[in-house]
């Protein structure tokens, strides 16, 4: 085992600075049937509520909506990881609501085979994020189109093969929409007939890759329609595109409620079925 110290910068969290140093503790490949990295890092002082794990691979943004929490440890095994590819990752302390900026950048590169006599596990996609519409919109048409962010799979080879879709009514939580689609896979127009105005709903929604295995349902976002039922207004608070995840390192996901289609965070939904 190898153990790769980063250089650690300071991060803010509250009124008082701390650091966090973010260590790559490395597994070599071979011994697994894919790739695993351990990650370890100082404790913050004062001590935090816990820490939040977020990765990208090269080339893409970190989703500051997308994390593992993992409590008060200061360690964590991460799985999964495809070959020949090189992952970034950083950690961030929080307490209640509030949260540190990114540590340090550790940065894992797998490499080589996978292999092995074992048998593969098949990891399952990992969990949306609700856009359109996003958390507590106001006026929206009869008609919306529901849109999700990017499909994320850490095993290699498995692809976006469905995505299930719920609506709620929220007075009764009456289920108004439930439906598995293999074509609208990030976004899905909702049929006619199926909204009231006036009525306030939450949506949300679960992928599910060509195993079977699905991700963990989408964080439900609330959203009240027209107040007359006006199909050929267009609704201006929403757009056909996602909103853009933001990366800044001070806008963690612990605010939840925030505007811009960041996602949604006010509560979980509970399969009914």
């Amino acid at each position: 085992m190898r153990k790769m110290k980063i250089r650690p910068s300071a991060i803010r969290f509250g009124c008082f600075a701390s650091l966090l140093y973010l260590v790559l503790l490395l597994v070599p490949a071979g011994l697994y049937a894919e790739c695993q990295v351990t990650l370890a890092w100082d404790a913050n002082h004062p001590t935090p509520d816990g820490y939040r794990l977020f990765q990208r691979a090269s080339g893409e943004s970190y989703n500051y909506h997308i994390f593992t929490d993992v409590g008060l440890s200061t360690s964590h095994a991460v799985s999964g990881l495809s070959d020949n590819t090189t992952y970034h990752f950083v950690v961030r302390a929080y307490v209640g609501s509030q949260e540190s900026g990114d540590s340090n950048e550790a940065t894992y590169t797998c490499n080589g085979s996978a292999g092995g006599a074992g048998t593969t596990s098949s990891n399952p996609p990992l969990q949306p994020v609700a856009v359109t519409p996003a958390d507590q919109t106001m006026d929206v048409s009869l008609r919306p189109t529901l849109t999700t962010s990017a499909f994320i799979d850490h095993d290699t080879g498995d692809y976006h093969a469905k995505t299930r879709w719920v609506i709620y009514r929220l007075d009764d939580d009456a289920l108004v929409l439930d439906t598995t689609s293999s074509s609208a896979l990030r976004r899905l127009k909702v049929p006619a007939s199926t909204l009231s105005p006036f009525t306030t709903y939450y949506w949300s929604a679960t992928n599910l890759d060509q195993n079977g295995d699905k991700s963990p349902p989408a964080q439900s976002c609330t959203f009240t329609t027209f107040q007359t039922p006006d199909e050929g207004t267009s609704n201006t608070t929403q757009s056909d595109a996602p909103a853009a995840l933001s990366t800044d390192s001070n806008s963690g996901s612990g605010g939840g409620g925030s505007g811009g289609g960041g996602g949604c965070f006010i509560q979980s939904l509970l399969d009914k079925r």
